[in-house]
C-alpha cells in the first residue's frame, strides 16, 4: 500500500500506533529501543501520553519532561490530510472532465495526447515535451480530434 499523494485510496491512512499494537502488544521492541519507555504498562507502551500521571510516575517517566510530547494529533492530522487529498482528487477529477483530448505527432514523430481545457486556455500533456496551446503549422496539419 502506497503512503503518497499519488495513490487513489488516499483515505487509507495508516496509524503510527495501531499496527505494533497489533504486532508486538507487549512493546517488547520499544522497551529494548527506548529503554526510558521500558517501565510502562503494555496499556500505554504505544501511547504514553496517554498514561495518567501517576502511572508515568510509577515508571520514571514523565512526558513533557522525560520524553517529549507527540508533535502532531494522529486523529485531527490524517482527518485533515484525507480531507485536502479529497479535495485534490475532486479537482483533478473536474479538470479532466471539462478537458478535450487532442491526438498528434510531434516534429520529432512522437505520438503525443494532449488534454486542453477550453474555459482555462490551459494544456497538459502525457508526453515529457512541453506543451503550447498553439501549435505549429506542422501539428496543425496532423491534429485530429480524439474521440472519446
Amino acid at each position: 500500500m502506497s503512503c503518497s499523494a499519488f495513490f487513489n485510496m488516499y483515505y487509507r491512512v495508516y496509524s503510527p500506533v495501531a499496527f505494533f499494537k497489533k504486532t508486538d502488544p507487549s512493546g517488547a521492541y520499544i522497551r529494548k529501543h527506548v529503554p526510558v519507555l521500558a517501565k510502562y504498562p503494555d496499556k500505554y507502551i504505544y501511547e504514553p501520553w496517554t498514561a495518567p500521571t501517576a502511572t508515568q510516575k510509577a515508571a520514571g517517566c514523565i512526558i513533557g519532561q522525560d520524553y517529549p510530547k507527540p508533535m502532531v494529533d494522529h486523529g485531527r492530522a490524517s482527518k485533515e490530510n484525507m480531507e485536502k487529498m479529497k479535495g485534490a482528487f475532486a479537482a483533478n477529477k473536474e479538470m479532466k472532465e471539462g478537458a478535450r483530448e487532442i491526438d498528434h505527432v510531434t516534429e520529432e514523430g512522437a505520438r503525443e495526447i494532449d488534454r486542453v481545457t477550453e474555459d482555462q486556455g490551459v494544456g497538459i500533456t502525457d508526453s515529457p515535451r512541453p506543451f503550447s496551446v498553439v501549435p505549429s503549422s506542422e501539428e496543425k496539419a496532423t491534429t485530429k480530434p480524439r474521440t472519446a
